[in-house]
């Protein structure tokens, strides 16, 4: 019973909408059934967990039919299909109720049924002026003003229709702009999309330009408009030089992200990351930074909590960006302040590998590897950058020591067998990491017999490999490869 529709529902009820739907179950209007009364009572002190013992069938069933009733579970399983039913209405009468446009709505609508068409009139113009008066709007909120003016417009009350077009006049301006927004926002999560999953741009360029030109004329005064108008500017063609385009959104969401919704914000958000994130293989000097100026304004304003908790990717990535451009003491505090936002579960393993991205950055390499090797992470991703910032650190204490080439060996030998097993990685996710381990013993062997044609063999092949990660790195340590240096040495 523990997976029934209900019970799945009823334990994302908060409290109070537990104890609400108790009195919901108590209302005759709303529900005839003795037993969905006994159901709840039974149920009442153990939600949301809803304790297995509690819920076994024959003992519910013997608590509503008595024990000298026969189990049928098609009577159980009745019960609890109508409980589900039940709270689904619950939830539909509590949305309303914390909604006042919407129960005006149907007010509205209860009324046109009668023929009460001026009462209905009254409701739509409060609203009509309400929603107006909104300096920034949602895309619904266009959507409900054409309603609204079309209704207003064709109500049957109006018998005299060409006395007055406005409404009609409204309801066609509302219209264009619910059309031009929505065409903007489906176009931008297309064109997102594919910059993000590098495909092929899914549009011509003609059917872009022309939802940009037919959206020009309302870019003035529809913030969401703007929005999503820019975005498309910025993954229409996505390279250095749209560069300008990002700054544009940037200003604009950091202005006004107050006045999106909830559902809003996190779209720009994630976009503009998502930009970060595949322009940062192109130029790293450039967009590192510009991702920590992201974190930052989400830090600032708390977007990046969600249920009062920051995610592990998020609190690493933090870390990882904040550390990598140099930001040491900033990311020190990020750590100190926002580990307590953690989940409790594997919270220690996440926290040495954060501590060990600063302390790697910060050239502290024995620091680096006495936290990180000692622990494992069971989920995978995880898992690679552990083993990946390990290989880097045995490989910076053997390029500035000179010793250590034995670790280094040992530890790619471990991480390539590691990349091999069909159950730890699958292969389009290890090919970046398999080839970083070859390249970096490739280049560990030129910090010993540096030959010019081996180093100019190995930059053609890192520069023209698409699947590596940490390429830069790799790069940036071939540069400080010294042939004749490295030839005296030997």
């Amino acid at each position: 019973m523990q997976d029934s529709k209900f019970l799945n529902l009823a334990r994302h009820f908060s409290a109070n909408e537990w104890k609400q739907f108790g009195l919901f179950l108590k209302s005759p209007y709303h529900n005839h059934s003795k037993q969905a009364c006994q159901v709840y009572d039974y149920l009442q002190n153990c939600h949301p967990k809803f304790d297995q013992d509690r819920l076994n069938r024959k003992v519910v069933y013997k608590k509503l039919y008595g024990s000298k009733e026969i189990y049928k579970d098609g009577r159980i399983r009745d019960i609890f299909s109508k409980m589900n039913k039940l709270a689904t209405s619950f939830l539909v009468v509590e949305q309303t109720k914390q909604n006042p446009f919407e129960e005006e709505r149907l007010a509205m609508s209860a009324f046109n049924a009668h023929g009460l068409y001026e009462a209905a009139n009254k409701i739509s113009d409060a609203q009509i002026k309400a929603l107006e008066a909104k300096q920034y709007k949602e895309l619904k909120e266009y959507f409900y003003l054409q309603r609204l003016n079309h209704n207003r417009y064709f109500n049957p009350a109006n018998t005299q229709q060409g006395k007055d077009s406005l409404h009609l006049r409204h309801a066609l301006n509302y219209a264009e702009q619910f059309y031009c927004l929505s065409k903007l926002r489906y176009t931008s999560e297309y064109l997102a999309r594919a910059f993000q999953l590098n495909e092929e741009q899914p549009l011509d360029q003609e059917d872009i330009q022309q939802v940009l030109n037919d959206s020009e004329k309302f870019e003035a005064e529809n913030l969401l408009l703007k929005c999503y108008r820019q975005l498309v500017l910025l993954f229409r063609e996505p390279g250095r030089y749209s560069w300008q385009h990002y700054q544009n959104i940037k200003t604009t969401f950091f202005t006004h992200w107050k006045d999106l919704n909830e559902l809003e914000v996190q779209v720009f958000y994630k976009h503009l990351y998502n930009y970060l994130v595949n322009m940062t293989r192109q130029d790293e000097a450039l967009y590192e930074p510009e991702k920590l100026i992201l974190y930052r304004f989400a830090i600032d304003n708390e977007l990046i909590l969600y249920n009062s908790q920051l995610t592990y990717a998020s609190f690493f990535n933090i870390a990882f960006i904040g550390s990598k451009v140099g930001e040491f003491a900033w990311t020190q505090d990020f750590i100190q302040e926002y580990q307590k936002y953690l989940p409790s579960e594997g919270k220690g393993n996440i926290l040495a590998l954060a501590n060990a991205i600063l302390t790697f950055y910060q050239r502290d390499w024995g620091k680096t590897r006495e936290l990180i090797g000692p622990i494992y992470f069971r989920e995978v991703s995880f898992e690679l950058v552990r083993r990946s910032l390990l290989l880097r650190t045995f490989y910076e204490i053997f390029a500035e020591a000179g010793e250590g080439e034995t670790s280094l060996s040992s530890h790619a030998d471990t991480f390539l067998h590691f990349l091999s097993r069909k159950s730890n990685v699958k292969k389009s996710k290890a090919r970046p990491y398999k080839n970083l381990v070859c390249f970096t013993i490739r280049l560990s062997k030129l910090r010993v017999i540096a030959k010019p044609k081996a180093i100019q063999r190995l930059y053609r092949d890192v520069k023209n490999c698409d699947q590596l990660t940490f390429k830069p790195w790799i790069l940036d340590h071939l540069k400080k490869i010294n042939p004749e240096k490295q030839a005296s040495r030997v």
